[in-house]
């Protein structure tokens, strides 16, 4: 899945330490909710290049309101 991925996009962003202080503050708000730190870290990096949708299977991702989760299931129909 991995290797398809990278086939799939021209650009990997790096993970800076503002995307870290921000993904901080997002998982102390929703990791009640379930958001793990890794799911933070994507968010801060989308947030941080004004980024608003993701492709991912992860739930979680829906309860930002700043991001469009796309299922990838959505893509076999």
């Amino acid at each position: 899945m991995s290797e398809n991925t990278l086939a799939l996009i021209d650009t990997v962003l790096p993970v800076n330490r503002e995307d870290v202080r921000v993904a901080v503050t997002i998982h102390r708000r929703l990791g009640p909710q379930g958001v793990t730190a890794r799911d933070a870290i994507h968010a801060a990096v989308l947030g941080n290049n004004s980024i608003s949708a993701i492709v991912s299977a992860d739930v979680h991702f829906d309860l930002f309101d700043n991001i469009s989760r796309i299922d990838p299931e959505d893509f076999r129909r």
